[in-house]
């Protein structure tokens, strides 16, 4: 059984998964990261998601994640272990990724304030999926356009509010407890 998160960017996803997966002795999977290896091993290019994104587009881009959830899901059927899986931000806009997500594991909506996770999208610089004129408007506008793909795809929800990680990770670990337990 994996558990999978799934959020806007910079909601904690990956950083919740390696505390989780370390708390359980599972294994921890990064789609973003998992994209570049793929990247890397598919073009013999070294590049960070971002730039793999600007490189072939966003067409090409969902192409790559949909690959990539179909091996995932390939290779969890034979796992023996379970794994935290923490999902780049826009894939659950890929409705060809969707089917094979929900069928990957318990899929963990994580709610973070907007305006908060916008301090840390522009961290730094304006990424190449909001508009470099108005970046504030479009990434609220990404947000809502994304947060019913989350509701509808989520088993569950937990609302992270401005929780401090150790409190914010406590509730994540008991929100997916029933799951763990089965």
């Amino acid at each position: 059984m994996n558990i999978i998160l799934t959020g806007m960017k910079h909601c904690g996803k990956s950083t919740h998964g390696r505390l989780l997966a370390e708390r359980l002795g599972w294994l921890f999977f990064d789609t973003d990261l998992l994209i570049e290896k793929y990247y890397f091993n598919a073009y013999c290019s070294q590049l960070d998601c971002r730039a793999i994104y600007r490189k072939v587009g966003e067409k090409r881009f969902r192409q790559l994640e949909c690959e990539l959830i179909e091996l995932l899901l390939t290779k969890s059927r034979n796992a023996k272990k379970s794994a935290i899986i923490a999902l780049g931000g826009g894939l659950v806009a890929n409705t060809a990724a969707r089917p094979a997500l929900r069928q990957l594991g318990k899929i963990v909506f994580l709610q973070v304030p907007y305006e908060l996770l916008y301090q840390r999208v522009i961290r730094k610089g304006v990424p190449p999926f909001l508009d470099a004129e108005q970046p504030y408007e479009s990434f609220m506008r990404i947000c809502r356009e994304r947060e019913k793909y989350y509701l509808e795809l989520a088993d569950i929800n937990v609302e992270l509010g401005r929780a401090t990680l150790k409190q914010a990770n406590q509730s994540i670990f008991k929100a997916i407890k029933r799951y763990i337990d089965e």
